[in-house]
């Protein structure tokens, strides 16, 4: 017994069907993924956003991302103070400092990303012997308190 089965004559059936499921799985992925950043109202329901939450939401996430690599600068530069002075690791923090002050953008850190990069040049003027540890201490406290 033979069974025969001819595809040809239901090829544009099939591809319907596979742009069909193809766009029932986008239209669900996007669903899951929306589900979990669309913010909700005291009650809970879904709000729009509105071009001025948008832009608090941005201006949000680059305050925070720019808070953290300033917040890891001065971990480092803390953590350089503990040890003997290392003039060439204290060189390429300052470097890091002064890549994070120079894409800094947030105008609410400028005073942040200032006291960082003097904090960084008295570091490293301490580990060259220029400058006693105390001041250098001193600076970079004075600049962790401004990112609290």
């Amino acid at each position: 017994m033979e069974i025969e089965l001819n595809i040809k004559r239901n090829e544009r059936a099939y591809w319907i069907a596979a742009l069909v499921a193809g766009a029932i799985l986008v239209a669900v992925v996007f669903g899951w993924m929306g589900s979990g950043n669309t913010p909700v109202d005291a009650s809970g329901n879904p709000q729009i956003l509105s071009w001025q939450a948008w832009q608090l939401i941005q201006a949000e996430q680059v305050h925070s991302s720019e808070l953290a690599a300033l917040q890891a600068d001065a971990t480092q530069l803390a953590s350089l103070l503990q040890n003997k002075p290392d003039p060439v690791a204290a060189q390429f923090i300052m470097d890091a400092v002064d890549r994070d002050v120079k894409n800094g953008t947030d105008p609410s850190l400028a005073a942040a990303r200032q006291a960082m990069q003097t904090a960084a040049a008295n570091v490293r003027d301490w580990a060259s012997g220029a400058l006693d540890q105390n001041s250098a201490a001193d600076s970079v406290n004075q600049a962790m308190g401004l990112l609290r």
